[in-house]
């Protein structure tokens, strides 16, 4: 390869992360079967690109090789490599995930603008924490009960056997 072509090839990368693409996240099963006759499946992801936003039989024949080709190079190092075969790439899921350039795709998150926005959400109450929260505690007098018995929280701090004395 001469230098001309080592430049177009790179101007042409550069070209594709700038030009938005659709995103698709694609989860597939694939079947194999094992030198012992086993059959065997496992799990594997990959990424479709396309110009459109609908998902053509080629887009989906693009998926279930590159599945393949992960399920490869996932098993490459494993005893018996070279006897295993594919029986089949069930998929499972395709996801859209929306219109962005390769730059776009690959940005990582400003976690400190992250956590305010998930801030801002939790106060305007269209999240909810889960877990321990720290409330503040209530200022208001709990009622006395005027019959002699106890209130629940006075009840609940005493053992359990002498709750049931009474």
């Amino acid at each position: 390869m001469n230098r001309h072509q080592r430049r177009t090839t790179s101007a042409r990368e550069r070209m594709q992360q700038s030009k938005p693409q659709y995103h698709w996240l694609v989860a597939a099963e694939v079947v194999f079967v094992t030198a012992q006759e086993n059959l065997s499946a496992i799990r594997q992801n990959t990424l479709v690109l396309s110009d459109t936003p609908n998902l053509t039989m080629a887009n989906i024949a693009r998926a279930q090789q590159g599945i393949q080709l992960a399920f490869m190079n996932k098993m490459k190092g494993s005893p018996n490599f070279e006897s295993l075969k594919i029986v089949d790439v069930v998929l499972i899921t395709i996801n859209p995930l929306g219109l962005m350039t390769q730059t776009e795709f690959e940005a990582k998150a400003n976690m400190d603008v992250l956590e305010a926005q998930m801030r801002a959400a939790m106060d305007e109450g269209s999240i909810k924490q889960h877990g321990p929260t720290a409330e503040p505690e209530s200022t208001e007098e709990q009622p006395v009960p005027t019959d002699g018995t106890e209130a629940p929280e006075q009840a609940e701090d005493r053992p359990m056997e002498e709750m049931h004395r009474q």
